[in-house]
C-alpha cells in the first residue's frame, strides 16, 4: 500500500490509463483541504506514473489546477482516456452541485504531454456514454448541449486533437443525440437518437414509455468519409446503448 494523498485531500475520482502505467486522480474541494499535509491538496488533476522495478506509484504531478480558494472550479469529474494515452476528458464545475451537475458541465480535454487543457463547450451531460474517442486517440466525439433531459437540445459533435476544434457533426434541428460509440476501424460512429420532429419541450420531462420521444430512440451511424447518417434499421422498437465487438465486425 503507498499513501499518495494524506488525510484531507478530497479525492473525487481516479482512473487507469488505458496501458495501466498512469494513474489520473482528480481532487474536488473540502473543508479539510487546507489542514491537509501533502502538498497535493488544490482542485485539479494529479498524474501518478507506475515506477519500473517495485511496481510503486511516483510522486503526484499536478497536470490542471487551479486555485480552490478563487472558487473557480471545486469539483471534477474524469472522463475517458483517449486509446492511445495522450489525453483525457473531464468536467468542471464550479460548486459540489447535483443538481447542477444533472443538467450538464463544461467539458474539456486535457493533452497531457503539454499539460494543455481545451475546454470544448459549455455544458455537456456527465455520461460517460455521451462520448467516445477515436481509435488512434485523433478526435473525440461527444453529446453537447446541457439540461438533464435527454429528449431536448442536444447534437453530436467533434473535437479534433490537432486543430483543438469543435464542429457539430449532426444540428439539434435534425436529430437529438444521447450514447455514441465509435467503430473500431474508425471508419463509422453509432449513436442512439430521436428525430427531432418526434420530440420537443412538451416531451422533454416524462421519463415514461408513454413518451414518444422515448419510443422513438433509434441507433444511426455515421460516416466519417462523407459526414452523413442513416438509420441502422427499420425495426420500429426502442434502441439505445450501441456497442461494437473488439473487431468491429458487430454492432450490439
Amino acid at each position: 500500500a503507498h499513501t499518495v494523498f494524506q488525510p484531507g485531500a478530497a479525492v473525487n475520482d481516479a482512473l487507469w490509463s488505458p496501458d495501466s502505467t498512469e494513474l489520473a486522480v482528480a481532487l474536488s474541494s473540502s473543508p479539510q483541504q487546507k489542514q491537509a499535509s501533502s502538498g497535493a491538496g488544490t482542485v485539479g488533476i494529479w498524474l501518478l506514473t507506475v515506477r519500473n522495478g517495485d511496481g510503486g506509484l511516483s510522486q503526484a504531478q499536478p497536470i490542471f489546477q487551479l486555485d480552490a480558494d478563487k472558487q473557480q472550479i471545486a469539483w471534477i469529474k474524469l472522463g475517458t482516456w483517449s486509446p492511445d494515452g495522450s489525453r483525457i476528458s473531464f468536467w468542471t464545475s464550479p460548486i459540489a452541485s447535483a443538481s447542477i451537475q444533472a443538467d450538464g458541465l463544461p467539458l474539456w480535454v486535457m493533452y497531457l504531454k503539454g499539460k494543455q487543457a481545451s475546454q470544448l463547450t459549455d455544458t455537456a451531460l456527465v455520461n460517460l456514454t455521451y462520448q467516445s474517442w477515436a481509435p488512434d486517440g485523433s478526435a473525440l466525439v461527444f453529446t453537447d448541449g446541457g439540461y438533464r433531459s435527454a429528449q431536448v437540445g442536444k447534437w453530436l459533435s467533434l473535437y479534433e486533437t490537432a486543430s483543438r476544434q469543435v464542429t457539430t457533426l449532426v444540428p439539434k434541428d435534425e436529430l437529438v443525440p444521447g450514447a455514441v460509440a465509435w467503430s473500431p476501424d474508425g471508419g463509422a460512429i453509432a449513436f442512439a437518437a430521436v428525430e427531432a420532429s418526434q420530440t420537443g419541450q412538451e416531451w422533454a420531462d416524462l421519463m415514461n414509455w408513454d413518451n414518444p420521444a422515448i419510443r422513438a430512440r433509434r441507433i444511426y451511424l455515421l460516416d466519417l468519409q462523407n459526414g452523413e447518417y442513416r438509420r441502422l434499421n427499420a425495426a420500429e422498437s426502442y434502441q439505445d446503448a450501441p456497442r461494437w465487438s473488439a473487431d468491429g465486425k458487430v454492432l450490439y
